[in-house]
């Protein structure tokens, strides 16, 4: 069965995923990309936390199928590359996701916006599979306060 390394660069962290082709997280982790108040680049911080990660599951690049990425932002996603933001995020503009992650790990990568991503996976494997029309609904805050909040990832649709 495929396993892919899956990435996710919020405004916080980056949280990486070893994940198969039916859905399934076989592990993961977590670092912060915030760590230095962003002096340190973020997809520096993401391209290094995703190598440690490799080694520490003893997973070799190349018995991946690629490498899948939600970012932040407003993502150009037939070249990878960051290119907005809603918010202050130091050396994130720009950023060439895609370029870096090939040219690391030597495995087809491919970007997109984190909220899309979100959506997308409720679809696949998630609260949405089988509906379609789907409106993707997240809610950043429930990390602070989950006991205020509904959990993100809701989606609203109708069924086929």
């Amino acid at each position: 069965m495929k396993q892919y390394l899956a990435i996710d660069i919020g405004g916080t962290a980056v949280k990486l995923g070893i994940v198969d082709e039916e859905g399934r997280v076989l592990s993961k982790t977590e670092q912060s990309v915030c760590f230095d108040n962003y002096e340190t680049p973020i997809l520096t911080t993401v391209l290094s936390a995703a190598e440690q990660f490799l080694k520490e599951q003893a997973v070799e690049p190349q018995g991946l199928a690629g490498i899948g990425v939600s970012a932040a932002g407003q993502i150009d996603t037939r070249k990878g590359i960051v290119a907005g933001t809603c918010g202050s995020l130091p050396n994130y503009i720009g950023s060439p996701i895609k370029a870096e992650l090939e040219a690391k790990f030597g495995l087809p990568t491919t970007v997109a916006n984190d909220a899309n991503c979100m959506t997308l996976g409720e679809v696949w494997v998630g609260g949405a599979k089988g509906y379609t029309d789907v409106i993707g609904v997240g809610d950043r805050r429930r990390r602070r306060h989950p006991h205020r909040r509904p959990p993100a990832g809701r989606c609203a649709g109708s069924r086929r």
